[in-house]
């Protein structure tokens, strides 16, 4: 039967993904002699130097990512490509080796995980998506322009926007604190966001749209409200961009827009603003520019 120290240790292992320290088995309570014990009878495995799972517990990427994190010591953090499969950034692995950073001034060595070192990690830098200690979303992308390159760093900049989990004032921020460090270039994070807030204000969601809002200024085109809010056949929308007194609308449509459920959900919120009384036009990215600035400017006129 399980002792009270036992007992207070898996507490704290359900917390960890199935992990726990040597120092966190000995502060519940439990001697040298004892976790020996405990890992010769298969009640516990050695992960790292220092770290232990209980064993039973799922082994999945998000536990070894835990373990190295808490083989890091105080304060070290999931980071670069590691960090940004937890966020779920696009087109972004769970890749090997695992990544994590230290502010500590002597880098702890652990097998099958690279160790980076940094000498600012402010608490506002660090974020726990599923619970593990993790490097913030712009902290994130900085440190990924060591190693990505300008289109992937727009995408994932993009779908952080888009899904609320980062805003343009913390990507701005996250600049600011940074100090300059081998590989990292912040300023083409800078140059993503001044042109994000320079075409659309920063609330177009996506580079489609950015691309679309663009070639419609070049072309003389009234400027749209981007992500305009609506309320039409009892539901709640937002449009790409809408030109509200002429009650025109302007869907940009990616990749996904091609899903049954995708379609549907368009067609009914479709059939709705023209209830409304909306003009509704959809392009996609492979719509002729000359018939995206046809199509607006006949509806404009009409």
């Amino acid at each position: 039967m399980d002792t009270t120290p036992d007992r207070t240790a898996a507490r704290r292992a359900a917390r960890q993904l199935g992990l726990i320290t040597h120092d966190q088995l000995t502060s519940a309570g439990l001697s040298q002699d004892q976790i020996n014990r405990r890992v010769r009878a298969g009640r516990l495995q050695r992960t790292h130097l220092g770290v232990f799972a209980i064993v039973g517990a799922p082994v999945t990427f998000e536990r070894d990512v835990m373990a190295a994190v808490l083989a890091g010591g105080s304060r070290a953090v999931a980071s670069h490509g590691t960090a940004a499969a937890l966020w779920g950034f696009p087109n972004q692995e769970c890749d090997r080796p695992i990544e994590i950073t230290s502010p500590r001034a002597r880098l702890p060595r652990i097998s099958s995980v690279r160790v980076h070192r940094s000498v600012h990690l402010d608490d506002i830098d660090v974020g726990a998506p599923g619970g593990i200690p993790c490097t913030s979303v712009p902290r994130s992308l900085i440190d990924l322009t060591a190693v990505r390159g300008i289109g992937w760093l727009a995408r994932s900049l993009d779908d952080a926007l888009r899904r609320n989990r980062v805003t343009i004032n913390e990507i701005q921020a996250c600049i600011e604190r940074l100090t300059g460090a081998p590989g990292r270039r912040p300023s083409v994070i800078r140059m993503l966001v001044a042109e994000r807030l320079a075409i659309g204000g920063g609330r177009t969601e996506s580079w489609l749209e950015r691309t679309v809002l663009q070639l419609l200024l070049d072309a003389g085109v009234p400027p749209p409200v981007p992500q305009y809010p609506v309320v039409a056949g009892g539901h709640r929308y937002r449009l790409d961009f809408a030109w509200p007194d002429q009650r025109v609308a302007l869907e940009v449509d990616g990749y996904l827009h091609g899903t049954y459920a995708a379609v549907r959900h368009d067609r009914e919120r479709d059939l709705h603003l023209r209830g409304a009384d909306w003009t509704v036009l959809r392009v996609t990215d492979e719509t002729p520019a000359p018939l995206i600035v046809a199509s607006v400017l006949d509806a404009l006129a009409r």
